[in-house]
């Protein structure tokens, strides 16, 4: 990218009015108007209820006597009954996985 070698009028004029500006309390007023955030349980605590409940319905519904055993020659060959065995396993955890991420992140 090429630089101009004088400064843009322009961004000169925004830069020298960098200053604030007062608002006679409007911020003030548009903050009190919003409605108050309802607390009663939060979505986290929610969330948090639903990935305990899904990770124990995984554990105790899935059929873990009936799974081929995890041998990576026959999940990349031809064979597919292994990889078909395994594929509700990786969904589960994706998504169980993914909700405590979202337990985690932060509110923005």
């Amino acid at each position: 990218m090429n630089f101009p070698e004088t400064p843009d009028p322009i961004d000169k004029l925004l830069r020298e009015q960098d200053s604030h500006i007062a608002d006679d309390g409007f911020t003030r007023r548009v903050m009190a108007g919003l409605p108050r955030r309802n607390r009663l349980l939060p979505a986290r605590i929610i969330l948090t209820l639903a990935v305990f409940a899904g990770t124990l319905m995984a554990i105790f519904w899935m059929p873990w006597s009936h799974l081929p055993p995890l041998d990576f020659t026959q999940i990349f060959s031809e064979n597919s009954k292994v990889l078909s065995a395994w594929i509700p396993f990786v969904a589960v955890g994706v998504a169980l996985g993914s909700a405590i991420r979202a337990i985690f992140r932060g509110e923005n």
